[in-house]
């Protein structure tokens, strides 16, 4: 799915963005209810990149419960 795709649900869901600080073209992507004072990589994260790489692992991961669950029924 494509970035614009993904974050119009995220803010949906309550995610905000910050922009880019000093010379990075990056901006900040933080979960609902965090900051940027939060963790890298768990409260926020820094670029488009960053933060669909953590939600294809979130995808993955949700995928194998599914198979694991389907296989002990």
């Amino acid at each position: 799915m494509a970035f614009q795709a993904r974050w119009r649900e995220l803010k949906r869901d309550g995610w905000t963005s910050k922009p880019p600080a000093g010379l990075s073209n990056d901006f900040f992507y933080i979960k609902p209810g965090k900051s940027k004072k939060g963790v890298r990589g768990d409260d926020f994260f820094v670029g488009e990149l960053e933060l669909m790489k953590y939600l294809d692992r979130l995808d993955l991961e949700q995928i194998r419960r599914q198979k694991k669950n389907e296989r002990q029924a």
